[in-house]
């Protein structure tokens, strides 16, 4: 019970700016201001429709034709089921509630992290998933576990499906395409980089003359997205760059400390790890 309260005090005098996008980044940040962290959730991307969705239905038309759909993240997985409802049930209103669609049964799912994984199966009950056998919160991290999940698999790997967002990262495409397989990536939603608002702005320059800051990433592409939401605050990114990192993949910290990151720690984006990373 002290350490526990050690955690929360050293927590307490620690700006953290949030940049996982999304529910579970908000809530991340929820969490963290329950342990008497001074939080602030800065999502590094604002989750949006496929920029075609005709297309994305197309696609999806063909699903049966695939051995396997990889699902690069949640929000690959809602937005597919978003396609899938809308093109079979009508109103999008009634997707969420009502829809359910029956996943061919020799289509395997990937599914590239625990949270992909259990939003798979709650949204396709009874579909075989193979995801990476140690499963982290963290979707942008698994490529090369789920990978070699599939190699040790039986499955077939001649035509493969990835539903993502437009953009990304293209490790396991070129894995796929390496073996042999047939790749088609499908765009089912889309990212954009959101400027900074009023309201963060406030909060990062009221924090920025005290306490070296904390910051939590959760893909390589949020270091550029900070950036790019940075680059008509460059007193603040110095500062941003003064504090520690928290990254929640090596291959993520070594994006950090490229950026000019120096202080850089791999701790999963989990609210009760950070605050003990904190404390340490």
């Amino acid at each position: 019970m002290a350490e526990q309260r050690s955690a929360t005090v050293s927590a307490s005098g620690v700006p953290i700016v949030v940049t996982r996008p999304d529910l579970a980044g908000r809530e991340l940040a929820a969490q963290l201001a329950q342990h008497g962290a001074d939080a602030l959730w800065l999502p590094s991307f604002v989750i949006g429709p496929a920029p075609d969705l005709e297309v994305a239905r197309a696609q999806l038309r063909q699903l049966r034709a695939y051995d396997i759909a990889v699902f690069v993240s949640p929000n690959a997985v809602r937005a597919t089921r978003v396609a899938l409802a809308s093109a079979e049930s009508g109103p999008a209103s009634k997707i969420e509630s009502e829809f359910e669609y029956a996943w061919p049964a020799q289509v395997v799912i990937g599914a590239v992290g625990a949270a992909t994984q259990a939003q798979a199966a709650a949204a396709f009950a009874g579909a075989k998933i193979i995801a990476p056998a140690l499963l982290h919160d963290d979707d942008d991290a698994g490529s090369e576990a789920l990978w070699r999940a599939l190699q040790s698999s039986s499955i077939a790997l001649r035509r493969v499906l990835i539903l993502r967002a437009e953009a990304g990262r293209e490790w396991l495409r070129e894995q796929f395409q390496s073996a042999g397989a047939e790749v088609t990536s499908v765009a089912v939603y889309s990212r954009r980089v959101p400027p900074l608002n009023d309201g963060q702005r406030r909060w990062l320059h009221e924090r920025s003359g005290g306490a070296p800051p904390a910051l939590v990433v959760t893909s390589s592409e949020a270091v550029a997205a900070l950036a790019q939401q940075m680059d008509a605050a460059p007193t603040l990114a110095r500062w941003l760059r003064t504090g520690r990192a928290f990254a929640s993949h090596p291959r993520i910290a070594a994006r950090l400390q490229a950026a000019g990151y120096l202080n850089v720690a791999v701790v999963m984006p989990q609210a009760q790890a950070i605050v003990a990373a904190l404390a340490a």
